[in-house]
């Protein structure tokens, strides 16, 4: 049995541009109370497929005593300032909503204001998708 499941989507949010998304997430949806091994992977692009790889972050949650410090991140490959903080952004939010494992990568334009409408989309196709798989 397959232990995870992966797609691709096109996003259009409300407001902000369109965007695309390869993602890869566990079968079986993360609770906070386990401990989940199975990272999410999502690259987000607004320029398509064949764009080069923008910013790359790994993060991890922090073990559960560690309460000034809810994840750890590291710098897979740099880009400018914005996307970074954005890619980081994303990120963390991703491995502190799921308890898990997330690399993210980010390629395109993005622009801060970008920020709520993608997260919004994201979770709501991750919720989506794991409803599917029940």
């Amino acid at each position: 049995m397959a232990l995870t499941k992966s797609f691709s989507e096109s996003f259009s949010p409300a407001f902000g541009d369109q965007f695309q998304g390869a993602i890869t997430i566990p079968i079986e949806k993360p609770t906070n109370s386990t401990r989940n091994k199975i990272p999410i992977t999502i690259h987000l692009s607004k320029v398509g497929p064949q764009t080069s790889l923008g910013c790359y972050v790994y993060t991890i949650p922090a073990p559960s005593q560690n309460r000034t410090t809810p994840f750890y991140q590291t710098l897979l490959n740099n880009a400018e300032e914005t996307l970074v903080d954005m890619t980081k952004r994303v990120g963390g939010l991703i491995t502190k909503k799921y308890n898990v494992p997330s690399y993210v990568s980010l390629s395109g334009p993005w622009e801060l204001e970008d920020l709520i409408p993608v997260v919004k989309e994201l979770v709501s196709t991750l919720e989506s998708k794991w409803i599917e798989t029940m």
